[in-house]
């Protein structure tokens, strides 16, 4: 007895030994699996980090490539609203320095430092994603910094013993900051880029300033080319006042002899009047405007917006263009080009047009919808008195029906056999007969498809359109009966009353909806009809097209109005003659040959060479002959070659020369 219980008790603990074993080994082997599913997530987050870099890398080399290896970037700089009538930003002193430091102003081929402006998205509230972000010594143009490898993504939610339990706080915190410090947010608005040039290095530290031309340009909405309606709908428009800051950085835009614009009024462009029938041309010198206004600015790209005024015609109204189409590149330099311009319909007009053109798309396919149903009926009508002549009565009575038209016309069909026929097989001969189309015909496009030309619905459910849509009435002196599908299908001609050998039956139109149909023999009628039905918006369109681009109240309200009436200022100026600066600076542009002549600072320039400076200088040098006493004397040899060299800048011409400025050039 003692002995079975020494053996029970032995075999007890024998088992709770090999059952904590075996528990002990299935710990340890979790614990393998676990520390295997980190090693391997860690190894994922190195790969991705190395493939993130990679990425990082060949932007950065693109960008270098593009730059000539200068590298210049500032994200979400604050906008600060400024009077300016150019493209030209006023960025900040350290600018300058990172720039002059990479000798930007020497390495720079068309020696115009030009830079590329985008609204920094970092304000706007949206899902968060990550993404490589390049960091680069501003000295020397190298890289000094990786990608968003630094910011791996979150540990998955894996099973963590004590001692891993007591770091979780502290490397969630950890991996929450760097997220913070790394991700972007994920913009939900459209943005666009424009390059702009630069007027000075004098704005405070973390801040942009730009005038109007900039923050329109930044927030033009147009549809371009290659913009599906999915991405206009989906995405939300920027305004003006969501500009608060913007993403900068320097690029390198290359120098064409020709360029080739092409622009289009916003809204209703160069008319007045609300209704079409008062609408009236505004007649403006666009060219002189333009060319006058674009000599403010170092550069244009595609769907930047011009505003341009004429005080002339009215100080409280301005315009504003879109430059729809670049050639020969999508940005191109304004500095030593020369330009053609061309100016396209008006977004209204662009709009109307469009409109106009699918209406007439729609009328041709309702037309050939109604010429496809009117071959069907024909077919229809065939096939059914073929059946209806080879059938037998077998000795019953047939009825003859008649039925008189609202158009005064009348159909008749023999029914040979009235006691089987229905009165709903009236309805159906009725809605499937050519005659009666201009009352049964109901035009769907879903009846036909406009690929194969072929019937997408059946037989019945044609006539269902129309067959519940008119009745039969029964009529004469002291007796009205009235007949419908709907209440009478189900009877013979017979148990219906229709027992005669002839029976007259007149036809009433109870929808009026085919009726309307009709009227397509009207252009007018399908136009207003047809407009807008669709769906597509196009009617909204154009009601919602507007050429008048607000500013956000406040200080860019008051910097517009300066910036306006700067325009105006510039637009009022008197023209200078070109073709007497370019005779007066020929006088001074003659080689003298005669032996016994004393030696002159006299040059010879190609007159051509001399024409460009007389047309783009020639404003500046009739203004230095005014007011700083500088003569044609001294333009060819000494003011041009400064002028020139600055891109004329009058300010940085003048202090080369040791004039001071005038406190009204200043």
């Amino acid at each position: 007895m003692m002995f079975d219980q020494a053996e029970s008790k032995q075999k007890k603990l024998q088992e709770e030994r090999r059952k904590a074993a075996a528990k002990k080994l299935a710990l340890q082997r979790a614990e393998e699996a676990r520390k295997q599913e980190i090693q391997d997530h860690y190894r994922e987050r190195e790969e991705d980090a190395a493939r993130e870099k990679a990425e990082a890398e060949k932007m950065k080399e693109a960008y270098l490539l593009e730059t000539g290896g200068i590298f210049w970037e500032r994200k979400r700089l604050k906008v600060i609203p400024d009077a300016r009538i150019d493209d030209k930003l006023i960025l900040p002193p350290s600018a300058f320095e990172d720039l002059e430091a990479q000798r930007a102003l020497d390495r720079v081929s068309s020696g115009v430092l030009t830079f590329e402006v985008r609204v920094s998205t970092g304000n706007h509230d949206g899902d968060i994603e990550m993404g490589p972000s390049i960091s680069m010594d501003a000295n020397a143009g190298t890289s000094t910094a990786a990608a968003s490898s630094d910011c791996p993504p979150p540990l998955p939610n894996l099973k963590k013993t004590k001692s891993d339990r007591s770091d979780e706080h502290s490397e969630d915190e950890e991996d929450l900051l760097k997220r913070q410090q790394y991700a972007r947010v994920a913009p939900n608005a459209r943005r666009r880029v424009t390059c702009c040039g630069v007027a000075e290095f004098s704005g405070e530290e973390g801040t942009v300033r730009f005038g109007p031309k900039v923050l329109f340009s930044l927030t033009n909405s147009y549809r371009f080319e290659g913009s599906s309606s999915s991405d206009s709908s989906n995405s939300q428009n920027l305004t003006p006042q969501d500009v608060e800051f913007v993403d900068v950085r320097f690029i390198q835009l290359n120098k064409h002899r020709r360029c080739r614009c092409i622009f289009q009024p916003k809204g209703s462009g160069f008319f007045e009047g609300t209704k079409e029938s008062e609408m009236q041309t505004i007649n403006l010198d666009i060219r002189r405007i333009l060319e006058k206004q674009l000599t403010q600015h170092t550069c244009l790209s595609q769907g930047d917006v011009i505003p341009i005024r004429d005080p002339k015609f009215d100080a409280n109204r301005t315009f504003y263009l879109t430059a729809r189409v670049l050639e020969p590149e999508a940005s191109i330099l304004l500095v030593n080009t020369e330009m053609e311009i061309e100016v396209l319909p008006s977004e209204q007009v662009e709009m109307d047009q469009e409109s106009a053109k699918k209406a007439l798309e729609r009328l041709k396919k309702r037309e050939e919808r109604r010429e496809r149903e009117r071959e069907r009926r024909e077919k229809w009508k065939e096939m059914d008195e073929k059946s209806n002549n080879s059938s037998s009565s077998s000795g019953q009575r047939g009825v003859e029906i008649l039925v008189r038209l609202p158009s005064g016309n009348s159909v008749t069909r023999l029914f040979r056999n009235a006691g089987e026929a229905k009165i709903s097989d009236i309805f159906k001969w009725l809605c499937n007969i050519p005659e009666t189309m201009l009352y049964t015909y109901y035009d769907d496009e879903k009846i036909y498809d406009s690929d194969t030309q072929q019937l997408t619905l059946s037989q019945s459910a044609i006539e269902s359109n129309c067959i519940n849509d008119f009745e039969l009435v029964q009529s004469w002196p002291g007796h009205v009966k009235n007949f419908s599908h709907r209440n009478d299908g189900k009877n013979s001609l017979l148990s219906g009353g229709l027992d005669g050998r002839r029976e007259q039956l007149f036809f009433k139109q109870i929808n009026d909806h085919a009726e309307a149909d009709a009227g397509l023999a009207g252009d007018s009628a399908i136009s207003n009809q047809d407009q807008g039905k669709d769906g597509d918006g196009d009617e909204d369109l154009v009601r919602n097209t507007t050429n008048k681009l607000e500013l956000p109240s406040g200080e860019w309200a008051a910097v517009g109005a300066e910036a306006f009436q700067k325009i105006d200022d510039l637009i009022e100026e008197k023209d200078v003659d070109s073709a007497t600066i370019f005779q007066v600076m020929q006088n001074y542009n003659v080689k003298e040959t005669k032996e016994d002549s004393e030696p002159t600072d006299r040059f010879h320039y190609p007159p051509p060479k001399v024409a460009q400076w007389a047309k783009r200088y020639g404003k500046t040098l009739s203004h230095f002959q005014q007011y700083y006493d500088l003569g044609p004397d001294l333009w060819l040899s000494t003011v041009i070659p400064l002028l020139e060299k600055h891109n004329g800048s009058m300010k940085k011409t003048l202090a080369d020369l040791g004039v001071s400025v005038r406190e009204e050039d200043d």
